[in-house]
């Protein structure tokens, strides 16, 4: 296929491997489906999809590319932050996670009981039998914003809970909120995840930096950070970017000599991309968003 040419990109796809809602396999039938050409399967802090595609049976009617890829999550100024890293070596990723693993399991433990307390104390119902079992990262989220989505009166009083998104960025992991839970203890810092993926052979990209819900100000001192720490690139296409924010975006890669991607971020639970991979204009990413920095790294292709 003539790239160069209109082609359906998605560089921001969760499986159940992290917090998503389908299977490796399930998501490849689906990029079928859509008659995608290129993608990239980035689950919080786990590569297990790739290993997934070497004993897959799904046989697609074209060839895609897919580009190794994985968001990590490391601490900033107290709070949680998010690193694409594409074209990695999965190996190297995967050793990292392993290492991580056990003390991952009890962070989340921790998070599920703290977040039970919280909901207590705002006299919000849940169901207090839930329990971490996998300790995949954001296991106590999705757990616990479940649950909380079942009790209607639980919405009534804060509406914002529906929204899986904005209420883990807004509240959960925003340190002026009542819901605020501490999750940035035990996690790498920003210069420690660009080093990995670089270790990794990849490319290190800054995830959605305008979903985090603060000042704009803020979010340049962020970027300006994530510059100063050698990232390569910045997700400019993200459902949670405005129109001005992209071009914002657009403007400080091209002046600092970024690269660029974005996609969907689809989880299937999310309602900004319930049961989609290729979102609205906002998550659409073009092959010169791309072109860059594509032939540079590793892929596999697979059919």
């Amino acid at each position: 296929m003539n790239y160069e040419e209109k082609c359906i990109i998605d560089l921001h796809i969760h499986s159940n491997n992290s917090d998503g809602a389908k299977s490796t396999e399930e998501l490849l039938e689906e990029f079928d489906k859509l008659n995608m050409d290129i993608v990239s399967f980035t689950d919080h802090n786990n590569v297990k999809c790739y290993y997934d595609l070497a004993n897959s049976k799904v046989k697609l009617k074209k060839e895609i590319i897919i580009i190794p890829g994985v968001e990590l999550c490391f601490a900033y100024n107290g709070e949680v932050r998010h690193m694409l890293g594409y074209g990695i070596k999965t190996d190297i990723i995967s050793k990292f996670i392993e290492k991580c693993s056990i003390e991952q399991k009890k962070e989340e433990k921790v998070i599920l009981k703290n977040f039970k307390e919280n909901c207590k104390k705002l006299n919000l119902k849940f169901d207090k039998e839930i329990q971490i079992k996998r300790g995949y990262k954001y296991e106590a989220y999705t757990l616990m914003w479940k649950s909380l989505n079942a009790y209607p009166e639980n919405l009534i009083k804060y509406p914002i809970i529906e929204n899986n998104s904005k209420f883990y960025w807004e509240h959960v992991n925003n340190k002026n909120s009542p819901f605020f839970i501490d999750s940035s203890t035990n996690i790498p810092n920003m210069k420690e995840i660009v080093e990995l993926i670089h270790k990794a052979k990849g490319l290190a990209f800054l995830s959605h930096p305008f979903i985090y819900n603060r000042s704009k100000e803020d979010g340049i001192k962020f970027i300006a950070e994530a510059i100063k720490n050698k990232v390569d690139g910045i997700e400019l296409k993200h459902y949670s970017h405005t129109d001005d924010e992209t071009e914002f975006l657009k403007n400080i890669a091209r002046e600092n000599n970024l690269y660029t991607s974005g996609g969907s971020d689809h989880h299937d639970d999310y309602p900004s991309s319930s049961k989609l991979i290729i979102g609205n204009n906002n998550m659409l990413v073009k092959y010169d968003d791309i072109k860059d920095w594509l032939n540079i790294i590793d892929f596999i292709k697979y059919s």
